[in-house]
């Protein structure tokens, strides 16, 4: 029943729903991924893995990335950018408008459980 479906928990998935939280303020959203957590491709990145950028022009308007405010130094591990990333859906969460669907997959206006293989039809009035 939500207004908005999202595919996808990585960087720009998450920085959207950041912003229809805060640009539209009855905006419900299904946030949905195949994968168990929040992340996308850093999920998969090798341990080794840092940002490239400073911490400070990354993630989402909400919430700060790097420890102290502008350092610009500071770039984020893998294992940091996870745990940041769990710390937003946490937050989305709290605010009651969005719904996590992790393990599950958009297959046009369907979602599919990637674990239990149950179908739900997603409201022609969604917007993906």
């Amino acid at each position: 029943n939500a207004q908005y479906l999202v595919k996808g928990a990585g960087a720009s998935a998450m920085a959207f729903v950041d912003t229809l939280l805060s640009e539209s303020p009855t905006a419900s959203i299904a946030l949905v991924d195949t994968e168990p957590r929040p992340g996308g491709h850093w999920i998969h990145a090798y341990d080794f893995v840092r940002l490239h950028q400073s911490a400070s022009f990354y993630g989402v308007a909400s919430r700060r990335l790097e420890p102290t405010e502008g350092d610009f130094a500071h770039l984020s591990s893998k294992h940091e950018i996870l745990a940041y990333y769990d710390a937003v859906l946490d937050d989305f969460l709290a605010t009651g408008r969005v719904q996590w669907f992790p393990l599950h997959a958009v297959e046009g206006r369907r979602v599919r459980s990637l674990v239990t293989g149950a179908l739900h039809e997603v409201p022609e009035t969604t917007k993906l």
